[in-house]
C-alpha cells in the first residue's frame, strides 16, 4: 500500500465545492437562496404552545429525512437534529458533484458541531411513573424500569457525536472525525477545524457544518426563555437584530453543510468552486459583559491577519445578530471598532437562533448569495439603533467584493471568525 500524502498548506488552499441546508426558509440550497432574496422569513406563530414558545422556526414539515437516509433502520437510532445534520450532509455531497467511489475514503473527514441532545419527555414518561407512587419518587426503581421501558439503544439517540457518525457511515468517511459542542459557535467553529484539518495534510475532503434543534421541550427548559422575542403582533416582523424594537430571537432549527476540499482535488476534477477560506480566530472572555467585546476582538483580528486583508477591502460583516439588547450592542461596538466602514447583515432575522447550527446556516448565506454577486441584507429591521454603531444591510445590493467575515458568539463567551473569499 502507498504511503498517504502529506501537506502543509495555507488556508486559501481550502475551497467550497458544495452546500446543503435544512432551514425553517426552507430545505436545499435553492430555496433558501430565493427566501434571503425575497426576504421570506422562516417564523411563524403557533398560538396552541406555551407562552414564549408560540414564536417558531421550525424546518418545514415536508421535511422527509427518508429521502436522505438510505439504511432506514438507520432512522430508528437517529435524533431529530441527527437525522437534519445527515439530510444536509447527503445535500452537501451531491451539490459538491461527488458519487460513491469517486473518493478515497480514507482521505475524507467529517467535523460537525452539535448542541447537548435531549429525549422528548414522553419518551421518558413510563419510566418515570413506574418509579413514582403516593409516597414520591423512588430512584431505587429509576434503573430497573429504564431497562424494561427503554429501547437498549436509546442513548445512541441523543449523544452529541451520532451525527457525524452517522454522516460518516453514509457517505463512507473512514479520515478524521470530530464533533464540536460549543453552543451556538459549534458549527462555525467545524468549518474551520475542518479547513485546518486540510492545510495539515489529513484529509483532502472534509463534510463540516453544525446541525441543532430549540424543538424539544427539554432543550427549551435547558436555554431558557429570557432572551426570546415576544412580539406577537400580524404581520410577523421579529426576530430585529440591531434594531431599537429588538425584543430577542426566535427558537428555531436547522443544519448547515458545507464540502471543503483541497483546492488541488477541486481543480483537477473540474468541480464547481464558490470559494476560499481566507483566515479564522477564536477568543473567548468567560461570560462577558454588556459591553465586553474582547473576544469578539481577538477571533476577528486573528481572521483578519491570516487573510491578510485590508479592512478596507471586506464586503461585509455577517453578524450573529441575536437580537437581544445586550449581545447586539456588544458586537455592534465591536464591529465598530474592527469594521467602522463595512456594512453589517444578520441572517438570522430570516432563521432565528438554531442553536449549533446558527453559524454554518448563517455563513452559507452570505456565501450563497455573494457566490452570485450579492451581498445578504438584515430582514425586518430599517435601520440599526442609537447603541449599535454599525451601517445595516437592510436592503439587497450587489457585492463590492469578495471578501466577507463570519461572527459567531455563545454565552459563555466563545467567540469564532471565519474570513472567507467567494468568487
Amino acid at each position: 500500500m502507498a504511503p498517504r500524502p502529506h501537506y502543509s498548506s495555507p488556508l486559501s488552499d481550502v475551497v467550497v465545492t458544495g452546500v446543503g441546508l435544512v432551514t425553517p426558509t426552507g430545505i436545499g440550497p435553492t430555496a433558501v437562496q430565493n427566501a434571503l432574496r425575497e426576504g421570506l422569513s422562516g417564523v411563524r406563530f403557533n398560538a396552541d404552545d406555551v407562552d414564549r414558545w408560540r414564536l417558531q422556526a421550525y424546518v418545514p414539515a415536508d421535511f422527509e429525512p427518508k429521502q436522505y437516509v438510505k439504511a432506514r433502520k438507520s432512522l430508528k437510532v437517529m435524533s431529530h437534529e441527527t437525522q437534519l445534520g445527515v439530510a444536509a450532509a447527503s445535500m452537501a455531497m451531491t451539490d459538491a458533484g461527488w458519487t460513491a467511489g469517486a473518493l478515497d475514503p480514507t482521505r475524507l473527514g467529517v467535523i460537525l458541531g452539535t448542541d447537548i441532545m435531549h429525549c422528548p419527555p414522553a419518551e421518558l414518561i413510563p419510566t418515570y411513573a413506574g418509579s413514582t407512587d403516593e409516597a414520591g419518587f423512588h430512584f431505587d426503581r429509576w434503573g430497573p424500569m429504564a431497562q424494561r421501558e427503554l429501547n437498549p439503544l436509546w442513548m445512541l439517540n441523543y449523544l452529541p457525536n451520532m451525527a457525524a457518525s452517522h454522516i460518516a457511515i453514509s457517505q463512507d468517511a473512514q479520515g478524521p472525525s470530530n464533533t464540536l459542542v460549543l453552543g451556538d459557535v459549534s458549527g462555525l467553529l467545524a468549518i474551520a477545524e475542518g479547513a485546518s484539518l486540510i492545510t495539515r495534510g489529513w484529509a483532502d475532503v472534509v463534510i463540516a457544518g453544525g446541525t441543532g434543534s430549540l424543538r424539544n421541550p427539554t432543550t427549551r427548559m435547558y436555554h431558557g426563555v429570557e432572551h426570546l422575542s415576544r412580539r406577537y403582533e400580524t404581520p410577523l416582523a421579529t426576530p430585529r437584530p440591531f434594531d431599537e424594537q429588538r425584543d430577542g430571537s426566535v427558537a428555531g432549527e436547522g443544519a448547515g453543510i458545507v464540502i471543503l476540499e483541497r483546492r488541488q482535488v477541486a481543480e483537477q476534477r473540474g468541480a464547481r468552486i464558490l470559494g476560499h477560506c481566507a483566515g479564522a480566530g477564536q477568543g473567548m472572555v468567560h461570560r462577558p459583559g454588556p459591553n465586553e467585546t474582547r473576544a469578539i476582538e481577538i477571533a476577528a483580528r486573528k481572521a483578519i491577519e491570516d487573510a491578510q486583508w485590508s479592512v478596507d477591502s471586506i464586503d461585509h460583516v455577517n453578524a450573529a445578530g441575536r437580537a437581544t439588547l445586550v449581545d447586539d450592542r456588544r458586537e455592534a461596538l465591536a464591529c465598530h471598532k474592527l469594521f467602522p466602514n463595512a456594512p453589517v447583515t444578520a441572517p438570522a432575522s430570516f432563521f432565528g437562533i438554531l442553536g449549533a447550527a446558527s453559524g454554518a446556516v448563517e455563513f452559507i448565506s452570505s456565501l450563497l448569495l455573494m457566490s452570485s454577486g450579492e451581498r445578504p441584507f438584515t430582514l425586518h429591521s430599517s435601520a440599526a439603533a442609537s447603541d449599535c454603531p454599525i451601517t445595516l444591510q437592510t436592503e439587497l445590493a450587489a457585492r463590492r467584493t469578495g471578501r466577507f467575515i463570519k461572527l459567531s458568539q455563545c454565552w459563555t463567551g466563545q467567540s469564532i471568525a471565519l474570513a472567507f473569499e467567494a468568487n
